[in-house]
């Protein structure tokens, strides 16, 4: 019951956007997505690469 009535007394304000953070994670979101793109296209290599190592084995 006290839970409860904390609760409504406490005022919801509406928060200023932090722009430091903000800018913080939109280059924190390009540089991880970079890496996976990188990530993604070196795995894509090693399997180009196995399958011709493959096909000169065969």
């Amino acid at each position: 019951m006290k839970k409860m009535l904390f609760v409504q007394n406490v005022r919801m304000t509406p928060q200023k956007p932090n722009k430091k953070s903000e800018k913080r994670r939109k280059k924190l979101r390009s540089k991880l997505f970079k890496v996976l793109f990188q990530g993604i296209e070196a795995l894509w290599m090693l399997v180009q690469i196995i399958q011709y190592v493959i096909q000169i084995f065969k």
